[in-house]
């Protein structure tokens, strides 16, 4: 990971005024990997980020470096798990450790909620998720396919990790 950059990274809650930047990155993420744009029922968190996240007992975190926002992403609190989403690096800094360090953080903040159970689902086009996910300890368990109302067909690959038998992160 290249230090340098995560320790220049800003991080704090997502507030109602940065809607407009957390939509930039997430479509600017997506389109990098070639996903069609988000319309529909599925976009629907991303409209809704306090209620979903924030409101739900979860939390939605930004990091910005110089006021740009370059990494991003959220869980939601159930009763017995926490789902993570949404979590987007900016294109331009992906590969450098971001997303893991990201991540470790939010586990932590779940963790800190005597939440230790976590699912995340991602797609099979996301070869970087795929791997961050994998290399933190991540059990994979199911594929599906599912049609979106912006696309049909995508495999969703799902994982688990707890975190009372996981590795120290």
């Amino acid at each position: 990971m290249e230090r340098k950059i995560v320790e220049r990274i800003l991080v704090r809650r997502w507030k109602p005024s940065d809607f407009a930047d957390t939509a930039e990155l997430n479509e600017a993420a997506e389109k990098h990997i070639g996903m069609l744009p988000e319309s529909g029922s599925w976009s629907k968190d991303m409209l809704g980020i306090q209620e979903k996240f924030i409101d739900s007992g979860g939390d939605f975190m930004l990091g910005h470096i110089d006021n740009e926002l370059v990494v991003m992403g959220g869980y939601t609190c159930q009763k017995t798990f926490a789902e993570i989403k949404r979590m987007r690096v900016t294109p331009d800094l992906q590969g450098k450790g971001i997303g893991r360090w990201f991540l470790t953080l939010l586990e932590r903040d779940i963790k800190e909620k005597n939440i230790e159970q976590i699912v995340v689902s991602t797609t099979s086009e996301q070869q970087g998720a795929l791997r961050l996910y994998e290399g933190s300890n991540y059990l994979e368990v199911g594929r599906r396919i599912e049609d979106r109302d912006h696309e049909k067909g995508i495999e969703i690959v799902t994982f688990n990790k707890n975190l009372s038998s996981a590795n120290p992160t």
